[in-house]
């Protein structure tokens, strides 16, 4: 997946590629920003469970809470949630990082990722 500069926006931080492109990842996290134009994006691995519609409106809201335009989906293509390799749904990630598996998050605790990861 790309965005509309046709930079990568998607990361494996295990294998340090693009999972787009297959391209390198640069090293620490302004490195990684430049390289993804500096959008952020938030995707919620799901199976259309209750707790997966639990842990999508939590990180929604808490996007709403930040105030930051960061493209949030929840994703249920069975191919497209086994790349990122999970053991266990629902799964949270921030720009290409796995967050959690299997649990609901609670909106403080996305807050928290969100900070940490912008």
């Amino acid at each position: 997946m790309t965005d509309s500069f046709n930079l990568c926006n998607r990361m494996d931080d295990a294998e340090g590629r693009c999972l787009s492109c297959g391209a390198p990842m640069p090293e620490g996290r302004e490195a990684q920003r430049k390289f993804t134009g500096g959008q952020m994006s938030v995707l919620i691995l799901s199976d259309e469970t209750e707790c997966s519609k639990v842990l999508v409106a939590n990180a929604k809201e808490a996007i709403k809470t930040l105030g930051r335009q960061i493209d949030c989906r929840e994703v249920t293509d069975v191919a497209e949630v086994a790349e990122y390799h999970v053991r266990k749904l629902p799964a949270l990630v921030i720009n290409g990082s796995i967050v959690s598996q299997g649990i609901i998050s609670s909106m403080d605790d996305i807050i928290s990722e969100i900070e940490y990861m912008y």
